[in-house]
């Protein structure tokens, strides 16, 4: 989990709304997810597509967490994906 607060934090510091760059439009792919909580800041940021893949148990607590952040995430595409 602290992994997923530091990537969080650095998407923010360079995707950010004081930066140069941006995910507006872009496709992220989180491997290994976890809680999703990289793909929920990537969706926070713009990303315009976010596929999420982890192992089978851990997708309905993954789109627990996508639908209570539904509020930021409207305009994305969710797709959930389980690793074999």
């Amino acid at each position: 989990w602290d992994g997923a607060v530091v990537m969080a934090k650095y998407l923010e510091y360079r995707y950010g709304k004081n930066s140069k760059e941006s995910l507006l439009d872009k496709r992220v792919l989180e491997t290994g997810a976890g809680t999703g909580f990289v793909a929920i800041a990537a969706g926070m940021l713009g990303a315009k597509e976010i596929i999420i893949t982890d192992l089978d148990y851990t997708l309905s607590n993954i789109k627990h967490n996508v639908v209570l952040n539904d509020f930021f995430l409207q305009k994305i595409d969710l797709d959930l994906q389980k690793i074999y």
